[in-house]
């Protein structure tokens, strides 16, 4: 249910955004979409165990924002061009701690 409740939330939240005329980068995206696992990985502790089960709650979370969760390629190239960022990294785990209570 709680996961239920995060994932509306944050559905209105981005149809907010979307609605006010801002479009989210493809940094914001990663951004909050890597939150999203994140909380989902400390939720469930499983999820760092299970590839299976990782892979698919990912290519959800990470499908939920438009990135191309079918295409290798072209994922392993975002995930690189911004997990190797300082900010970036700094910025999801501030994005943790606040959506993840």
């Amino acid at each position: 249910m709680k996961k239920l409740l995060t994932l509306a939330f944050l559905t209105v939240l981005i149809l907010s955004a979307s609605a006010c005329g801002k479009t989210l980068t493809e940094e914001e995206r990663f951004i909050n979409a890597s939150a999203e696992m994140a909380c989902e990985t400390i939720k469930d502790p499983s999820l760092s165990l299970d590839l299976i089960k990782s892979k698919e709650v990912s290519a959800t979370i990470f499908g939920e924002y438009d990135f191309p969760i079918d295409d290798n390629e072209a994922m392993l190239g975002i995930m690189d061009k911004y997990e190797k960022n300082e900010e970036i990294t700094k910025t999801i785990a501030a994005k943790v701690e606040e959506i993840c209570k």
